[in-house]
């Protein structure tokens, strides 16, 4: 029997899904920095926001936990913090 993983043998999900929602995050509140006219700071936001969104997938294949779910909770934060 193998430890540390589950029934179905997914790895560990919240890993890459909660990389994928800082990655939302950072989109958000870079929208909220430009309407506020902080327009650097907005620019930041999406650098770690891009930097966020390379990661989470290779997370995702490295522990073995890419899902449904995952791939489209991505693509959401792909168009909040890109779109």
């Amino acid at each position: 029997m193998k430890r540390g993983r589950g029934k179905r043998g997914r790895g560990v999900p919240f890993l890459p899904n909660g990389l994928t929602a800082a990655n939302l995050l950072c989109g958000f509140f870079s929208l909220v920095n430009s309407h506020h006219g902080r327009f650097g700071e907005a620019a930041l936001l999406i650098l770690f926001a891009a930097f966020l969104d390379a990661l989470d997938g290779r997370v995702a294949r490295l522990t073995g936990s890419s899902s449904g779910f995952g791939r489209e909770f991505d693509s959401l934060a792909d168009l909040v913090s890109f779109g």
